[in-house]
This record gives C-alpha cells, structure tokens and sequence, in this order.
C-alpha cells in the first residue's frame, strides 16, 4: 500500500515539472542579423542558402519557474539567446530564413532535473534555420 502511495507522489510530482510553463523571453538588437519565417526577407534580395544551422542550448530555471532563469551553461543570459545565437550563424551582410525556435523537454532535460531533484529544471531552445547572403533591394550589383 505505501509504495503505490509513493509511486503516486512520485508521479504527480513528476508531472508537475513536466507541465511546467516555460517561457522564452526574446530581445533582438540593432546589429542582429536580418531574419525572417519563410523564404523571403522583406527588403532584400536573398541567394540560395548557404548552409543550415541547427543549435540547441539548455536553459537553466530555478524549481521550473519561467521568471527564475539562470541562464545557460554557455553562460549566455536566456534573454540574449537567440540574438547571441543569431550572430554566431551569419556573418555581415548575411540574413537567416526558415527560421525555427522550438523551446521543448528532452529526455536528457528530464534526466538532468531528476538528478537535482527539481531544483535545476532545464529546457532546451533549439534554433535553427538557413543562412543566405543578402543584398539590399534597389541596389545595382555589376
């Protein structure tokens, strides 16, 4: 009777933290790279893609809550993830499309939170997208 009782405090707590509401704070800069959504970037004429990129960081919050960050092991602050990400795939007068921010609990994030009994809860952003040149729409190339 005690272990079933057990296995369900276990269960509820687990779900607690699985269910938790992460949020993602964003701030872009002036220097960030141009992106967009889809394939296009209003006010530019883009190449093919360069190459894709595809990084995932851990976000680190207190017992799960979105307001308690303490960053990532990276040591970036979460609220300059995705600008600091941003400006390590694409160089000057380079853009990003297609791009896709998924904020998500992997097996490994679950793992890690079990191992420190809650107190740490990571959440993995994954940023990805495609990396092109640009050049500004009106300008004459030779």
């Amino acid at each position: 009777m005690n272990k079933h009782k057990y296995l369900m405090i276990v269960l509820i707590i687990t779900g607690f933290f699985l269910s938790a509401c992460m949020a993602l704070h964003i701030q872009i800069h002036e220097d960030t790279p141009p992106v967009s959504l889809t394939r296009t970037l209003r006010g530019y004429k883009t190449s093919q893609p360069l190459f894709h990129f595809q990084k995932e960081v851990w976000v680190y919050h207190i017992f799960g809550f979105p307001d308690l960050s303490l960053g990532t092991r990276e040591g970036i602050p979460a609220d300059q993830l995705l600008d600091q990400l941003l400006k390590q795939a694409a160089g000057p007068q380079q853009g990003i499309v297609q791009l896709k921010i998924k904020h998500e609990h992997t097996v490994w994030t679950l793992i890690a939170s079990a191992v420190t009994l809650g107190l740490l809860v990571p959440t993995a952003v994954i940023v990805e997208g495609d990396v092109v040149n640009l050049e500004p729409l009106g300008s004459s190339s030779p």
